[in-house]
């Protein structure tokens, strides 16, 4: 099995994942009609937890636009449940300029039952391997930047991120 059939087969969803305390958890995309779950999950965090979250998720308004950003493409969200309920997120967050199409943000939440157990570990691993197939699917390794367009020559380059530079010319 090639890295990119292992890649591809580690993001089928729905499935469940076993963390470090024995618990099975099901990982999934987030959709519309998950509002309230997820609003159940944040109202579950302890208040201090919600200080430092770069928005309210405690806000039914916040959770709207960030189902409309899934549905726009600009998010994705990976969500682990257990008995029919949220109990980790992970997020990339991207905008929709071209100039940052390779930018974006990650926002990871775990509950504090499950603090501990790797699933945040898990939730940031699958949300990683989300990003590198967006950007596959999308053509983005082929396409050239603004940069390159301009004249610049690419002087490295990231493994995976396309062909290495040919030298001489």
């Amino acid at each position: 099995m090639t890295n990119t059939d292992k890649l591809e087969a580690s993001l089928i969803y729905p499935r469940e994942v076993k963390i470090r305390d024995g618990r099975n958890v099901s990982l999934r995309l987030m959709e519309a009609g998950d509002n309230q779950r997820i609003l159940n999950f944040a109202n579950s965090l302890p208040p201090d937890d919600l200080l430092f979250l770069r928005t309210d998720i405690t806000d039914p308004r916040t959770i709207d636009e960030w189902v409309r950003s899934i549905e726009a493409g600009t998010t994705i969200t990976v969500v682990a449940e257990l008995d029919s309920g949220v109990v980790g997120y992970a997020s990339l967050h991207t905008e929709g300029a071209r100039w940052t199409r390779r930018v974006g943000e990650v926002r990871v939440q775990v509950g504090v039952d499950y603090r501990g157990a790797g699933l945040g570990k898990r939730l940031v691993g699958e949300i990683f391997r989300l990003g590198q197939v967006r950007d596959q699917e999308d053509g983005r390794d082929d396409d050239p930047g603004p940069e390159e367009r301009a004249g610049c020559i690419r002087r490295a380059w990231l493994p995976g991120r396309g062909d290495a530079p040919r030298l001489g010319g």
